[in-house]
């Protein structure tokens, strides 16, 4: 195996790998593998990938939590492109188990695996915001909005653009304008699905977003309507 051209001592297993086991039919030993791309073939991802595959939990994260959603990123399109399709649904059950855990890297998972119920659930829970972790950067395209949910690509740092899907980005960012307020992610979830449903549609029609426009509308309204109601019965129960 040779990562940049520079030999490593250890040989992969190709068990876990579709691609892996192809080539290992398809030639003579030894197997080399050579990796040549230097944005997610790299020592750290392959190093991550080796404790996903041997621990069965992704071992190389910061102390306590993990919320880059970078280093993650790299690692799934690593699996996907070696055909590592138990190792992605291993990935996903030990970020689901996992405590201290943005909800953001889940999205981030679900997201370049093209899993919309999974994006959806997640925006139906509470989330962090990017005070817990990205306020000390100097560069502010790294940095998101302090108070801003790290859920909401409004203020979020310019690299997660760079990671996520435009298609869900978009729908994203079209379900947080829908339903701006924290409290609204019931809301922001079923519109994210109503809008990244309707871009594999492929409905791009202003006469399709007319109705989109006007659902939007009617989630916005019952969202606000549900919490005025709270708000009175808690008012009735002091």
């Amino acid at each position: 195996m040779r990562q940049g051209g520079q030999a490593l001592s250890n040989p992969l297993p190709a068990d876990f790998s579709g691609v892996f086991r192809e080539a290992r039919s398809n030639t003579k030993p030894p197997l080399l593998v050579e990796f040549t791309d230097t944005d997610f073939e790299t020592a750290s991802v392959l190093f991550k990938f080796l404790s996903l595959i041997v621990e069965g939990e992704v071992v190389a994260l910061p102390e306590g939590k993990w919320t880059d959603p970078v280093p993650v990123s790299k690692l799934v399109l690593f699996l996907r492109k070696y055909s590592c399709d138990v190792h992605l649904k291993v990935l996903k059950n030990h970020i689901k188990l996992r405590e201290n855990t943005s909800p953001l890297i889940g999205f981030t998972i679900a997201a370049l695996q093209d899993d919309t119920t999974w994006c959806a659930e997640l925006l139906n829970t509470p989330s962090w915001t990017w005070k817990l972790t990205a306020t000390t950067c100097d560069d502010l395209t790294e940095r998101g909005s302090a108070k801003g949910s790290q859920l909401d690509p409004r203020g979020s740092p310019y690299p997660l653009w760079n990671v996520l899907p435009r298609e869900y980005v978009w729908a994203l960012s079209r379900a947080w304008t829908s339903s701006p307020k924290e409290a609204d992610r019931e809301a922001r979830a079923k519109a994210f699905e109503r809008f990244i449903t309707a871009v594999k549609k492929g409905e791009y029609s202003l006469e399709a977003w007319g109705s989109h426009d006007a659902a939007e509308k009617r989630d916005g309204k019952r969202a606000r309507k549900d919490e005025s109601e709270s708000g009175r019965r808690s008012q009735r129960k002091d």
